[in-house]
């Protein structure tokens, strides 16, 4: 009874880990160029390339890569040994309508299964030579809920290879994500069984020892024989596809062994050095399934004695596919050492007690079920298109039935616009089964005055673009101000700094500024903003019970104006605008 408990902690952690690493690493994904790495609430830009739009996403969301573990762990609840179909029928074409942050080659799948087809099947069809091709490491991001559920059971390793490999070629053909599920899903099977222990690159030496069961000859008997002979008609003929399985489990072979030296080299070695050698900085390769497969382990066994430190290492390396390591990492980090070492990070963690529930039942579940092996994916039965615009307007605090879903309850509604205003998507924040975040994009919407604006920009002569940094030691208290008191959109958002109408920034002094930081106490520096509705403004200012530093007119001048002060104590003059109404 003993190991079939700690077999549920291990469970729980594991879950609660993977959404950990997947919210502390999604800031750090390919962040743009001279952004600060951010660990805290961050932007990130949606809408389109000529109209972005950026979001704000708070501290401790979750990305796709838990999303997608959370719908594999429902099929498994829902369907038992259907789970296949009821991942691809339901789930994917329902993921479609919250997914957030997904990958390309897992939403084109969604899209297939949605239409009524399979995403393999089809001649001379680019989106199944794209589908072949997709060697990422989708499939190997959301396994975690199948290896739970063979290694809860002890059931035999053919199973449990089994369900990676229907799982994998519901998104992913390609056998460098196929195999990179395998070989992750192999790492936290081990790290669960282990009952002692873990010696320093022990997980290392087992896949080591087990790679060779991931060659075509073994793998190729459980795989659909329907699958294999469009695998084959992509890849040229049998030998061609044979050639390529069998030449990629030669490639993380060797990345293995790399990484088996770098180990040995104990305090000597450079994560950093190993990391770049086997492409995972590289943009072209780090998120390859075999890549990130060994990425993680390495970290997760390189960390072992200190997982919390591992669980930040793997989100925070500048190039790493951050979220996706880093959950993969977290998976494996408490399949050794259970939760304790998390503590008041899970604080913050979006949906930690969903996340917690589903693992238990999963657990359960698997203790109370009967033996059973995957069965192959079928055809969906029939479409399961719908579009955005078919669900209508959402009103916070209602329930609504959503395709594929069922009852969700609206929480908020927020409107984002970019940077001109000429651009706005609805942002709808709602629970959905019974628990769990999602949300849920609006069309765009193109505001009338955008042509009058880009045609105005246009005429425009071309001028220097001017900027200015103010250093702050509360960024927190500023961006309430700011964004409060002064109704204004960030245009940017890091962990240490905001932007304003592109050019304004506010940045952590104790950062990189302490030294530059003055005292605005005797009202050295302004800001002079201009305003169209100035009543609209007076009376903003007066439900917030905020009291001017002056007096209405405080300056001699034709045109009403307060005069503020910001947490700073900078002064913050406020016009109505010259063109504009007051009201």
């Amino acid at each position: 009874m003993t190991e079939l408990l700690h077999t549920k902690e291990k469970t729980n952690s594991a879950f609660l880990a993977a959404a950990l690493g997947d919210a502390m690493g999604w800031p750090n994904e390919a962040p743009r160029k001279g952004s600060a790495q951010s660990t805290g609430t961050w932007g990130r830009i949606i809408g389109s390339r000529f109209f972005p739009i950026l979001e704000e996403v708070r501290e401790g969301e979750y990305s796709d890569d838990t999303q997608l573990i959370l719908s594999a762990a429902r099929s498994l609840l829902s369907a038992g040994p259907d789970w296949a179909n009821h991942f691809c029928h339901i789930e994917l074409p329902a993921w479609r309508l919250y997914e957030r942050g997904g990958g390309r080659a897992t939403k084109a799948a969604a899209n297939a299964f949605a239409e009524g087809k399979l995403p393999w099947d089809g001649e001379r069809n680019p989106e199944v030579k794209k589908y072949f091709d997709a060697g990422g490491n989708g499939a190997a991001m959301r396994i975690l809920p199948h290896v739970v559920f063979r290694v809860s059971r002890d059931d035999h390793d053919k199973e449990l290879w089994r369900d990676v490999l229907v799982s994998s070629i519901a998104t992913h053909g390609h056998p460098r994500a196929i195999i990179g599920a395998l070989a992750h899903a192999a790492s936290i099977a081990c790290a669960f069984r282990k009952k002692s222990t873990l010696e320093y690159g022990e997980l290392i030496q087992d896949l080591l020892r087990i790679i060779d069961r991931f060659r075509l000859s073994n793998c190729g008997p459980l795989l659909d024989e329907a699958w294999i002979y469009c695998a084959e008609r992509h890849f040229e003929g049998a030998n061609g596809f044979r050639r390529v399985w069998d030449e990629t489990v030669q490639e993380i072979e060797v990345m293995l062994e790399e990484a088996e030296i770098e180990m040995q080299r104990g305090a000597l070695s450079s994560e950093l050095d190993f990391l770049q050698k086997i492409g995972a900085l590289t943009r072209a390769t780090n998120g390859a399934g075999t890549v990130s497969a060994v990425a993680a382990v390495f970290l997760a066994s390189r960390y072992a004695t200190d997982p919390m430190a591992g669980l930040q290492t793997a989100s925070r390396i500048h190039g790493l596919d951050s979220d996706t390591v880093a959950s993969m990492c977290g998976s494996i980090l408490a399949g050794v050492n259970g939760s304790s070492w998390m503590g008041s990070e899970l604080l913050g963690l979006q949906d930690a007690g969903y996340i917690r529930g589903i693992a238990s039942e999963l657990s359960v579940a698997a203790e109370s079920s009967k033996n059973w092996s995957t069965a192959s994916i079928s055809c969906p039965p029939k479409k399961q298109l719908f579009s955005k615009r078919e669900l209508g307007e959402f009103k916070a605090g209602t329930t609504v039935d959503l395709p594929l879903i069922g009852a969700v309850k609206v929480e908020a509604v927020r409107m984002l616009q970019d940077r001109k205003r000429s651009l706005t998507i609805s942002v709808t924040v709602a629970k959905a089964f019974k628990g769990q975040t999602i949300f849920i994009y609006g069309s765009q919407k193109k505001q009338q005055a955008a042509k009058q604006l880009e045609t105005v920009a246009a005429a425009e002569p071309v001028a220097p673009k001017v900027g200015v940094r103010f250093y702050t030691r509360n960024l927190r208290a500023i961006r309430s101000f700011y964004e409060e008191v002064l109704e204004w959109l960030p245009d940017g958002i890091t962990a240490n700094s905001v932007v304003y109408h592109a050019n304004i920034v506010f940045a952590d002094a104790k950062d990189s500024g302490a030294d530059l930081l003055v005292s605005n106490s005797s009202g050295s520096e302004a800001l002079i903003v201009e305003i169209k509705s100035f009543d609209r403004f007076k009376k903003h200012l007066a439900e917030k019970k905020i009291l001017p530093a002056h007096d209405w007119f405080g300056r001699k001048t034709s045109r009403p104006n307060v005069v503020l002060q910001d947490p700073d104590g900078r002064r913050i003059e406020v016009f109505a605008s010259r063109e504009g109404s007051t009201k």
